[in-house]
Order: C-alpha cells, then sequence, then structure tokens
C-alpha cells in the first residue's frame, strides 16, 4: 500500500503520492490509535547503515584511545589483562552489534537491532557509572599534588558527557527505525521507491 509521510496515514486510506526525497519525517498511525515518528522512510536505511557503521567506528577509535591514554604503569598486572579484555570485548561487541543492524535491515528482522540497543545502553550505564567514580576520586583526595589517578579521573569526568550523549544519539536513530519496522512487518507494509514524476501533498 503506498503512503504519504506528509500526513498521519491509516490503513483504510490510499494515497498514490510518494513522499519526497528530502522529507526528513515520517508520521504514522498504527491500527491502535498510536501515533509514532520515526527517520524519513526513503532515508531511513541509509541513516540506519550509517548510525550502525558510526557505533563500530567509535567503538575502535575509543578503544585505541583508552589503550593509549591509561597508565598502564599505575596498574598491577592482573588489573592491565582484566582492563584489555573489557576493551577488547568491547571493541568486538560494538562491531558485530553494528553488524546484527546491517541485517537485520537487509532482512526486515527487528530482532537484530536488540543487541545493539542493549549493548549501548549498558555501556551508557558503565560511563555514568566511571564518571562517579572519578568524581569520588577527586573529592576523597585532599592533597594539593596532583597524580597520575587525579589527571586521569579529571579526563574521565570530561569525556564521559560525551560519550554518553553520542550513546543516546546512536540508541535513538536505531529504536526509532526498529519501531518503524517492527510496524512494517507486522503489517506487511512495503515502502515505495521515490518517483520524481509524483510530487508530494
Amino acid at each position: 500500500m503506498p503512503l504519504t509521510f506528509n500526513y498521519v496515514v491509516t490503513m483504510a486510506e490510499e494515497i498514490p503520492h510518494r513522499p519526497a526525497p528530502d522529507s526528513p519525517i515520517a508520521t504514522i498511525s498504527q491500527t491502535n490509535g498510536e501515533d509514532f515518528i520515526v527517520c524519513g522512510a526513503i532515508k531511513s536505511r541509509k541513516v540506519v547503515l550509517f548510525v550502525a557503521m558510526l557505533g563500530a567506528s567509535l567503538c575502535v577509535i575509543l578503544g585505541v584511545i583508552l589503550i593509549t591514554i591509561l597508565p598502564w604503569f599505575a596498574f598491577p598486572t592482573a588489573l592491565d589483562v582484566l582492563i584489555l579484555s573489557g576493551i577488547g570485548a568491547y571493541v568486538i561487541g560494538g562491531v558485530l552489534a553494528s553488524v546484527f543492524v546491517y541485517f537485520g535491515t537487509k532482512k526486515n528482522r527487528p530482532g537484530l537491532f536488540t543487541p545493539f540497543l542493549l549493548l549501548y545502553g549498558t555501556l551508557i550505564m558503565i560511563g555514568m557509572g566511571a564518571a562517579v567514580v572519578g568524581i569520588a576520586k577527586l573529592v576523597s583526595d585532599q592533597s594539593p599534588e596532583v597524580d597520575t589517578l587525579d589527571a586521569f579521573a579529571r579526563i574521565i569526568i570530561v569525556v564521559v558527557p560525551v560519550f554518553v550523549l553520542t550513546q543516546i544519539f546512536l540508541i535513538y536513530f536505531i529504536w526509532q527505525y526498529k519501531r518503524y519496522l517492527t510496524w512494517k512487518v507486522q503489517r506487511r507494509v512495503v515502502i515505495p521507491a521515490y518517483n520524481p514524476a509524483f510530487e508530494p501533498i
């Protein structure tokens, strides 16, 4: 059934127009009357794939940054191994989650988006916990001298808000497209390709 994304569309409507290629928002009404907003259907797959690749790239970049800036000399060997294992799991998990998003988009499988959402939701909680630990370290240390751990705690406090906001950005787009894809699969809606011969209403 062709849909237009300039109006709230119900299943009973038949509108022969196609959405404009620059339409950023699509409002769709479910059969139970609940409205929700998703990325523009024409661009949504490309946007989601870009977000997935961005997430994988950020995981790799952040893993390299952590390996570079962490004061390894201040940690015991057992803690070094534990931290390196955590960084490796983070990088591999981020890449695999993005791969799942790719196949979920390609195969119209909303369930494959769940690992991405769970991973980045967990990372947000870990980041907030790290920020709390960093703040506690700075507050509890009353020494006027700044040691290595104090400097690292300050870096964490600055980096974590940016990290958390980035994760929220990624989760938002993936979650919105997952909701839309679930709606599409449940109703077997086929998104028509844009035809410039049709102009939006």
